[in-house]
């Protein structure tokens, strides 16, 4: 599960199989007591999702730490409420026990800082080096955190009610896939409370039925609720809450490219002072760099990840980034992919006519049609400096210009080269990915 470098953390925090490391109860304990170490004394608040191994890890987590760390548990929460908890509350640290979409028997621990964004790199790197380093023997002062009490109050759900504010009595009707997951007992009483008509589907948790062939990774039965209810939109969260997908009432999928449009196009709108620019990936599409050229609003690309988006966001003074796979991030009001906040927006960007604007979009925005290829490789080489690969890419770009788009990048995680092809003619797709790749095998 490691990133290059021995780093415990992927691009989202750590994430694997529960009961495998670094997720069995030793590495736990060691890696409880790693964070102890590091953080020093602090303040910390802990939230997990609805999987049913969450609260076992975050009592091994919290046994392995020491008692210079104070911690407050949160229960079950939206990884973007833990966020908002962390800077709302003034906590030093947020630690959210979640693996987002994948199947439930994964798990996974993200780790924010005080301002509510995702943790440095640097922090990471420091807790991974201390995990692997230290001794599986506690120190004297290692016996567990101090627990405290439960925070008192509900206040993500009370900003989540004010951002959604401008919506109160709004005529659109919704359904709403939970997956099953962190958000599922947040959805229902944040719509009724703003007066909107949502049917809700997959907001059972038992433990082991988060993302199972629901949410954001299984549009398929939000499709056929859409379409049985004639609902103007359909929305599915994933496990914990912090990214959206859509579908139009004619089912057709609306990705957070698209939303990232739709919001930017409303800001350019609504809000005359605006920095008109919005950051994607190296994997958002070229459909969307596009659109928002023709409005004269500039568009950045940050490395895959939202909290690469959101140093990039920082870095340029956007307000609004995200990421395909339906991150999105405006940061007046949120530091991380929001789902529900996302929502929240959508609608608002839609708005008198929701069913219409919905369908519109995929008129406005073009999609270029897209692939990723995985080629497996012995090992990891430096992608810029092979003469040969560049060479073919320089050939590439200067056939094809502005339709068509290709990106090479080594995996974070596994011993493969990612190869994805995107173009406005879907013909020269396969014959590209076809070239590349045994460019890749031959080396």
């Amino acid at each position: 599960m490691s990133t290059p470098g021995n780093s415990l953390f992927g691009t989202d925090g750590i994430r694997g199989r529960y009961g495998d490391p670094p997720l069995d109860i030793t590495s736990l304990k060691k890696l409880g007591r790693a964070m102890a170490r590091v953080l020093g004394p602090c303040k910390i608040i802990i939230g997990e999702d609805s999987r049913s191994s969450s609260s076992q890890i975050r009592e091994t987590l919290l046994s392995g730490m020491s008692s210079l760390q104070a911690v407050y548990r949160c229960g079950v929460i939206p990884t973007p409420g833990l966020s908002w908890q962390v800077r709302s509350g003034n906590y030093d640290w947020g630690i959210m026990i979640t693996a987002s979409h994948n199947p439930w028997m994964d798990n996974g621990i993200k780790l924010f800082a005080r301002d509510g964004r995702k943790a440095p790199d640097d922090l990471e790197a420091r807790i991974s080096t201390e995990f692997l380093s230290s001794s599986p023997v506690p120190g004297k002062d290692e016996n567990g955190a101090r627990l405290m009490p439960d925070p008192v109050g509900d206040g993500y759900a009370d900003a989540l009610a004010e951002w959604g504010a401008p919506l109160s009595g709004s005529q659109i009707r919704l359904v709403v896939d939970a997956a099953n997951g962190a958000a599922s007992s947040w959805v229902r009483p944040l719509f009724s409370g703003l007066g909107i008509q949502a049917e809700v589907i997959f907001s059972d948790p038992d433990g082991r039925n988060i993302n199972n062939g629901c949410g954001a990774t299984h549009l398929d039965p939000l499709r056929l609720a859409v379409a049985r209810s004639s609902a103007h939109l359909g929305v599915a969260l994933d496990g914990d809450g912090d990214r959206a997908l859509f579908v139009d009432r004619a089912g057709k999928v609306i990705t957070g490219d698209h939303v990232l449009f739709a919001l930017a196009r409303y800001l350019d709108d609504t809000e005359a002072e605006w920095n008109r620019i919005v950051v994607g990936t190296v994997m958002s599409n070229m459909g969307l760099e596009q659109a928002l050229a023709r409005r004269g609003i500039g568009f950045e690309r940050a490395g895959v990840g939202d909290r690469h988006v959101m140093a990039l966001m920082h870095e340029t003074g956007a307000p609004l980034g995200g990421e395909p796979s339906g991150h999105t991030i405006y940061s007046p009001f949120q530091p991380t992919g929001d789902g529900l906040l996302t929502t929240i927006l959508l609608i608002q960007a839609l708005g008198n006519a929701p069913g219409d604007a919905a369908v519109a979009l995929g008129r406005e925005m073009p999609w270029f049609a897209q692939e990723t290829r995985n080629v497996p490789v012995e090992r990891r080489r430096d992608l810029e400096s092979w003469v040969v690969l560049q060479e073919a890419l320089i050939r590439f770009r200067s056939e094809f210009g502005d339709d068509a788009r290709i990106l090479v990048r080594n995996s974070g995680t596994e011993r493969l080269v990612r190869v994805m092809v995107e173009a406005k003619n879907p013909e020269i797709i396969i014959p590209t990915l076809d070239t590349f790749e045994a460019l890749v095998r031959k080396a």
